[in-house]
């Protein structure tokens, strides 16, 4: 068996969720050579969707789009859309940009180290 591109954005599982919406667990990175596979995916998954971005190490602005722009379509149609977890790295890009909570991530908490 070959090995697992870790940069390469691939599925882990498609499981239901509450209220009976998919949860689609990714891994990998989401730049410009990976987005349109991301936009596929969420595409192929009629109603309700939650992503689990937790394995996800890094997210690009064109996978910031496809997001933005599912979330405009599900918004449209009625469905839940939003990021129910996300790795560290892609939670502070969701808050940095204002659209974690838009989204339903809850925002990330900073410390802030003060020398003494």
């Amino acid at each position: 068996m070959g090995q697992v591109d870790p940069f390469e954005l691939r599925c882990l599982s498609t499981v239901r969720g509450p209220d009976n919406a998919r949860i689609l667990c990714l891994a990998g990175e989401i730049d410009g050579s990976s987005a349109p596979a991301l936009d596929e995916m969420i595409s192929a998954l009629p109603g309700p969707l939650m992503l689990d971005l937790s394995e996800v190490g890094f997210c690009g602005s064109l996978g910031i789009r496809v997001l933005l722009k599912h979330y405009a379509e599900k918004l449209h149609a009625g469905a839940a859309f939003g990021v129910v977890a996300a790795s560290p790295p892609v939670a502070r890009l969701l808050n940095i940009i204002g659209i974690a909570d838009m989204l339903g991530l809850p925002p990330v908490r900073s410390v802030r180290l003060v020398a003494s």
